[in-house]
């Protein structure tokens, strides 16, 4: 039942019912945790991290995303590693500079943003998970648009959305094509 508290728990969040929906996702990862372990419990911290980014809490989703991260690190459940830092590269664009990795140089949300989503497109692309690669490369050539970088959007884009020959009427196959066509 713990899983179906939080997927509800989201889905109350893609209805706009943010804050109700927040505290069942927390209240179902709590039990998750309590009887489950680590087992599924970076995915539901990704969906967590997102509620709060819509919340507005976006300091608590990156820190929510990394204990993810640190977690497919210590138990290698990488099937969703791709999307935690994706979603971490959505949360830095909506965040103040961050520091960067060497003597405390801070980076622009953009730059830790771009570093984020090419995580996320090599992860996808050691899994073969076209999908998650898909929404990596989308939100990087969103990101290369708002820059003014539009051949650069478009390249990081084209490439893995030509790579679809079925399922066009997915969100995110549908939100890839819009993208390039406006890029072109």
């Amino acid at each position: 039942m713990n899983c179906g508290t939080i997927l509800d728990g989201w889905v109350l969040v893609q209805q706009g019912k943010v804050r109700h929906g927040l505290a069942q996702i927390r209240e179902g990862i709590a039990a998750h945790e309590s009887t489950a372990g680590p087992l599924i419990q970076p995915w539901f911290h990704a969906l967590l991290a997102e509620a709060l980014g819509r919340a507005g809490e976006v300091e608590t989703a990156l820190e929510t995303l990394d204990r993810a991260l640190a977690t497919v690190e210590r138990s290698d459940e990488r099937w969703c590693e791709a999307e935690l830092y994706r979603l971490r590269g959505e949360m830095s664009l909506h965040s103040g500079p961050r520091q960067g990795r060497r003597r405390g140089r801070s980076r622009t949300p953009e730059a830790a943003a771009e570093v984020c989503f090419w995580s996320a497109i090599e992860s996808a692309r050691r899994q073969g998970a076209k999908s998650w690669e898909l929404r990596a490369a989308t939100s990087l050539s969103r990101l290369r648009q708002q820059q003014g970088r539009v051949k650069e959007a478009r390249e990081a884009l084209a490439d893995i959305y030509g790579w679809f020959s079925e399922g066009f009427d997915t969100s995110d196959l549908r939100a890839a094509k819009s993208l390039v066509t406006e890029l072109s």
